[in-house]
């Protein structure tokens, strides 16, 4: 996530440093998943070509989209956000052409030092990402830690099964300390008037009513306190449980906004561990089952007015855009990298057509019923360009 977000290449490989000796020469090739240890002249010199061809030009490719956010063929507007977690070379491009943050992943200030930051570190930290995107909005992810992200010396309990466990929005309720001193934090920073508050990991409305009781209380002491905040920032939830998707109906009445984690729905919607190579070919967010969910949420989001975004990684998968510009998805939130020919295949599509496709799509029994009609449309959307 972090490479992704700084547009590095990266492989990762387990316990790789045993098997190569010191001043080793590498090469990581990122694209096709490699690494080469003590490479040929001819290899480094010909990697050397390409790290020249495919470094600067994903970041400078943003430079050359002529409009943002893109527009369908029919003149529909498609608003495009970008996944970060820590500042990086990205972030002046992105400003620049005022693309929002649809997720910050804050938990990585965390996982950067393997310990819950002070309040004035944190504080600094928002207010500094608040100013660079002042032009646009930013959505700050509450931390999304469970046992599985946690320093090994952490006296968190162990977990056998850390996805189903103690982690997001459970954890920080149980902390209230730390959930606190992290929106006090981002309050403090939000006098910029661009920041969002996003909860993470809510399975029911219990949940988000505690949270915000806490973000209550924290808001009231600010007040006590003379200390200037955005009295009116939006606070939203991720849903990502299959019971929010069921029942987001009495979430969508009650938040300011919904982000759709399809990486974490499409997990738990299939039972699938998204770790798991041997669950590859189950683990899928086009699985009709995750569609359903996925249009659950945007039906109940529509039906209250709330903006609804997917910020999972299906959100920047060229064959799922069709699909969700005709689901009426208001954003799709993605890695940087992904944003340039995403914007690019935007205007060759007729949000029409998508509309029907959508339903025709969103009508599958199966899996590859969903593909074939997704690729069926992209052939046909190439054979117009030509």
């Amino acid at each position: 996530l972090i490479t992704r977000g700084l547009m590095l290449p990266a492989v990762v490989i387990n316990n790789i440093h045993n098997e190569i000796s010191d001043n080793s020469r590498i090469i990581v090739d990122g694209i096709n998943g490699e690494i080469i240890v003590n490479p040929t002249d001819d290899d480094w010199n010909e990697y050397q070509k390409l790290k020249k061809k495919h470094g600067p030009t994903q970041i400078t490719r943003i430079k050359r989209l002529s409009e943002i956010p893109p527009k369908t063929s029919d003149g529909k507007i498609v608003k495009v956000g970008v996944n970060l977690a820590l500042p990086g070379p990205v972030d002046d491009i992105l400003s620049e052409h005022n693309f929002p943050v649809g997720l910050y992943r804050t938990e990585f200030l965390y996982l950067s030092r393997y310990s819950f930051p002070d309040e004035e570190t944190q504080f600094e930290f928002y207010r500094n990402v608040a100013k660079k995107y002042a032009n646009t909005t930013v959505i700050l992810r509450t931390y999304d830690l469970g046992y599985d992200k946690i320093a090994p010396n952490s006296t968190w309990a162990a977990e056998d099964n850390p996805a189903l466990g103690w982690r997001g929005i459970r954890a920080m309720l149980d902390m209230s300390h730390i959930f606190k001193s992290q929106i006090r934090a981002i309050l403090r920073a939000s006098t910029e008037k661009n920041l969002k508050i996003m909860l993470p990991m809510i399975s029911d409305v219990s949940e988000y009513d505690k949270a915000k009781k806490y973000i209550q209380q924290v808001k009231f002491q600010l007040l006590r306190e003379k200390i200037p905040f955005d009295e009116n920032i939006q606070i939203g939830i991720m849903v990502e449980v299959p019971s929010a998707a069921l029942s987001a109906n009495h979430l969508a009445r009650k938040v300011d906004f919904v982000s759709i984690g399809t990486n974490d729905l499409t997990q738990y919607t299939l039972a699938a561990d998204r770790m798991n190579q041997k669950m590859a070919g189950l683990y899928s967010a086009f699985h009709p089952s995750v569609l359903k969910l996925i249009q659950l949420t945007v039906n109940a989001c529509k039906k209250y007015n709330k903006p609804v975004s997917i910020c999972g990684e299906i959100a920047g998968d060229l064959l799922a855009l069709p699909l969700f510009i005709g689901m009426n998805i208001d954003c799709l939130s993605m890695s940087p990298a992904k944003i340039f020919d995403l914007c690019r295949m935007v205007k060759k599509i007729d949000s029409g057509m998508a509309k029907h496709l959508a339903e025709s799509v969103l009508s599958s029994e199966t899996q590859k019923e969903v593909l074939s009609k997704l690729q069926n449309y992209k052939i046909e959307l190439e054979k117009k360009k030509h």
